[in-house]
């Protein structure tokens, strides 16, 4: 199903000018008009991007990741979706946003985002066999940590009541496998990093 909505990506850079539906962080995202299914996004800064685009049902239609240069723009044609209800993620460093479209006669509707602070966990492996988790937020939740093998057993689990900062250490020498996965839960947001042991 992916494939029948397939979208049409023209990438170059330009000096054009569009109504904005704009963010002044990273990135800026702009349609063309309402009588148009195009959108835009100006990069501002030179980071890392992930753009995901989801139907109603929460099927991904379609994902790219981005390692752009500063001052260019890419721009994602729409034609090929049908009417219907969309949501459009794009995830830079440590800052989500979320754009609801509303696609409907020939006109693509964007909402202004939603915008998600990412605290995100750094997890390295030491040339010692220890592996490093690090995670840090500004709000106390609870930090749930799980570590899965290759077979997705579970090898390790525990919550962290109401942490704001946590440091936890690994001795992987007698791990099974060639490689562990981390799942690091907070609040409604899940990280996932799978880390080779050998």
């Amino acid at each position: 199903m992916k494939n029948a909505f397939k979208i049409a990506l023209i990438a170059g850079i330009s000096l054009s000018t569009f109504a904005a539906q704009a963010n002044d962080g990273d990135f800026s995202l702009k349609s063309k008009s309402e009588t148009e299914k195009t959108i835009s996004f100006q990069i501002n800064e030179a980071n890392d991007f992930s753009i995901s685009l989801f139907a109603e049902n929460n099927e991904l239609l379609f994902e790219q990741k981005l390692h752009p240069v500063v001052s260019s723009t890419k721009t994602y044609d729409l034609n090929e979706l049908p009417d219907g209800n969309y949501t459009m993620i794009v995830e830079s460093g440590s800052t989500l946003e979320q754009y609801k479209i509303a696609i409907a006669d020939g006109k693509a509707i964007f909402s202004a985002p939603k915008v998600t602070e990412l605290h995100k966990p750094v997890i390295t492996k030491s040339n010692d066999d220890m592996i490093t988790l690090s995670f840090e937020q500004a709000k106390g939740d609870d930090v749930e940590v799980r570590v899965l093998n290759e077979s997705n057993d579970e090898l390790y689990a525990e919550t962290f009541k109401n942490k704001t900062k946590l440091t936890k250490k690994f001795n992987v020498s007698r791990a099974d496998g060639k490689d562990l996965t981390f799942v690091v839960k907070t609040g409604d947001q899940t990280f996932i990093k799978t880390i080779e042991t050998r």
